[in-house]
C-alpha cells in the first residue's frame, strides 16, 4: 500500500516566524542570508517537520519521534503550544531522504 501525505512545512514555519516578527527571526535564525539557518533555525525547522508529522493521521513514522522537555540549542525560540521540544531522530531523517 502506498502511503503519501503532504506536510505544509512552509505554512508551519511561516506561522512561527510571523509570531516572532522579521527582526527577531533574522537575529535568531539567519546570520548571512535568508536561506541558511543558524542551529536554532534548523531546530525550529526540524520541530516543524515533527509537528507536521504528528498532525498526520496514522503516520507510521510517529513511533520514531521523540519528545524532550528542553531544547539544547535555543530554549527561547520554541513556539509549541505544549512547550515541549520535539526532535526527529537521525535514523528517521536518514530514512526520509534515502
Amino acid at each position: 500500500m502506498l502511503w503519501i501525505k503532504f506536510i505544509d512545512l512552509n505554512e508551519i514555519v511561516a506561522k512561527k516566524y510571523e509570531a516572532l516578527g522579521p527582526d527577531k527571526v533574522k537575529e535568531l535564525y539567519f546570520l548571512e542570508d535568508h536561506t541558511h539557518t543558524t542551529p536554532a533555525g534548523a531546530e525550529v525547522n526540524a520541530a516543524s517537520v515533527v509537528e507536521g508529522m504528528r498532525a498526520l493521521k496514522n503516520c507510521p513514522l510517529a513511533a520514531f519521534l521523540l519528545k524532550k522537555t528542553k531544547s539544547p540549542i535555543h530554549e527561547n525560540t520554541r513556539n509549541d503550544s505544549n512547550k515541549d521540544s520535539l526532535f526527529v531522530s537521525l535514523r528517521v531523517i536518514s530514512w526520509i531522504v534515502s
